[in-house]
């Protein structure tokens, strides 16, 4: 190959070489597979993430990696990610101690001689915290029941939210509840204490 008196290229020749590499570049073709449609987790759960790679051939990508981004009330990896065969792509990412809220999530893969390729999904799972209640307990444990007694328990809950304690009673063998003192409450509760007399 020659080029001479191109305006926009120094004249130049490969007449001379006689071994020449041509890098020929494909494109990936990410897939997002699920959770999809906002699909709830509870916090501490795994949510396992699937995908599966193609090229611009249409041909199965296999030995890729893939990271799965995820975007919301906070942002997290899972990954990188690779397989052993086929073009599907999974990762097991752990909500334990992560943040509640909607997350989008991309699926970015990439590959040695391949254009990366990418797949988004809005609004792909929640993850979710119900309120737990723990170390409940009652004091004096003894004593007659004209003895007045303090409840208390144990309340956690998502950042932001406002979670509401009541203690009601019924006599044995009846549906006939009533509310005991007045109801507390917390915001944000990690652990919070609350009482009722």
């Amino acid at each position: 190959m020659n080029v001479t008196g191109s305006q926009p290229y120094a004249d130049n020749s490969s007449e001379f070489y006689t071994n020449l590499v041509v890098n020929i570049v494909g494109d990936l073709n990410s897939t997002y597979i699920k959770p999809t449609g906002l699909v709830e987790y509870e916090i501490g759960s795994t949510i396992r993430f699937e995908g599966n790679l193609s090229d611009d051939c249409g041909s199965q990508i296999s030995g890729a990696n893939v990271i799965f981004r995820l975007n919301g009330s906070s942002l997290y990896t899972c990954g990188p990610v690779t397989n052993a065969t086929g073009n599907l792509y999974t990762c097991d990412f752990d909500t334990t101690a992560k943040t509640g809220g909607n997350y989008n999530v991309t699926m970015v893969a990439y590959k040695n001689y391949y254009n990366n390729g990418t797949d988004s999904e809005d609004n792909a799972f929640r993850i979710k915290a119900t309120p737990r209640l723990t170390a409940a307990n009652v004091t004096p444990k003894t004593e007659g029941w004209s003895v007045r007694r303090n409840f208390t328990v144990n309340v956690t809950d998502n950042a932001g939210d406002t979670v509401t304690v009541s203690l009601w009673e019924a006599p044995v063998s009846t549906e006939d509840w009533s509310q005991i003192g007045v109801s507390q409450q917390c915001t944000s509760c990690s652990k919070h204490n609350l009482m009722v007399e």
